[in-house]
């Protein structure tokens, strides 16, 4: 024992740095990874990667809102504007300093508090984001990144103003005060309402167009992330609807063992009269995924239908041929 510690003492000093440095580069290292791998980047982070990325493309050191689209007197104008803009480019790095100059000046719009205003801040840069997915010259190129990155960063984050925006609006439509009863009540009496206010953007929506940016990119997990937002934000009689899209989508990208386990939870919750439309549609899904014996057993099990036994006996024939020759 004697003897080992006293080699250990003759390790020479750039032996034990060398380790320390070792030891410090994988503690590092697995951190980084813990931080920016296996959990979702911070949101200030894929904002710097964003900017990065533009000015990089568009070859300058920054944006100031050369363009004020802010100027224009209404969101229909400025996109219009944008447009012409971009039908102007006749390469990439100038179709990049344009999708710069106006997400510099949608931002500034974000950071204002008009409402008018901060609604075509998301106009604007959803309008960016389609028009970068979009192959826009004879090179086929396209970057379907920048609008999943925007969504991210501007879209998602912005929930809360979202929120704020709608219920200020609600507030500001409530039907006023009969002017007696407030005086009678000894309280003030609130302004009218204003009638030429612009529908609020919903928090709905918002997400939605997050959705269409990111499934552009190819990106799904946020989507099939933010359908579980678009179900809980759902009026109770568009639930069902809402989840039968989000199993639509979990098919597209042929994710048939959830879509399967989000209908057979439809199926324990729903209410009787839509048993029988939901039994159908899982029989469906069951033979979109090729699980034809389970599809057939299911369409077995559905006595109050409209469909004519006749045809319910046409699709079960059907189904069999195509699990025989499976």
């Amino acid at each position: 024992m004697l003897k080992t510690f006293l080699r250990l003492l003759s390790i020479k000093p750039i032996l034990i740095m060398f380790l320390i440095l070792v030891g410090g580069v994988l503690v590092g290292g697995y951190m980084a990874y813990d931080h920016y791998w296996i959990k979702e980047p911070p949101v200030e982070l894929v904002k710097s990667r964003l900017w990065d990325r533009l000015e990089e493309k568009a070859r300058l050191r920054k944006f100031d809102g050369g363009i004020k689209l802010a100027d224009e007197k209404d969101s229909a104008a400025m996109l219009v504007a944008m447009n012409k803009q971009y039908d102007s480019a006749t390469t990439w790095q100038m179709m990049y300093q344009f999708f710069g100059e106006h997400l510099w000046q949608a931002e500034e719009m974000l950071k204002s508090n008009d409402p008018q205003k901060q609604q075509d801040a998301f106009k604007i840069m959803a309008e960016i984001g389609t028009r970068a997915a979009r192959s826009a010259f004879r090179d086929g190129a396209s970057d379907g990144w920048l609008g999943a990155r925007i969504a991210q960063v501007y879209f998602l984050p912005s929930r809360p103003l979202v929120q704020a925006m709608v219920a200020a609006q609600k507030a500001t439509n409530a039907p006023p005060v009969d002017p007696k009863a407030a005086k009678n009540a000894a309280r003030p009496v609130p302004k009218p309402a204003r009638a030429n206010l612009t529908k609020t953007l919903t928090e709905e929506s918002l997400i939605r167009s997050a959705n269409r940016m990111f499934e552009t990119a190819g990106e799904m997990e946020p989507v099939f992330k933010n359908y579980q937002l678009l179900v809980k934000l759902a009026p109770t009689n568009q639930v069902i609807p809402v989840r039968l899209e989000y199993v639509r989508v979990l098919e597209g990208d042929n994710r048939f063992d959830q879509a399967i386990a989000e209908m057979q939870q439809l199926l324990k919750t729903a209410p009787t009269n839509q048993i029988v439309p939901l039994r159908l549609e899982y029989a469906r899904v069951l033979e979109r995924s090729g699980r034809f014996e389970l599809a057939i057993s299911e369409l077995q099990q559905i006595t109050n239908t409209n469909l004519t036994a006749k045809a319910l006996d046409r699709l079960t024939v059907k189904l069999k041929q195509r699990a025989d020759n499976k």
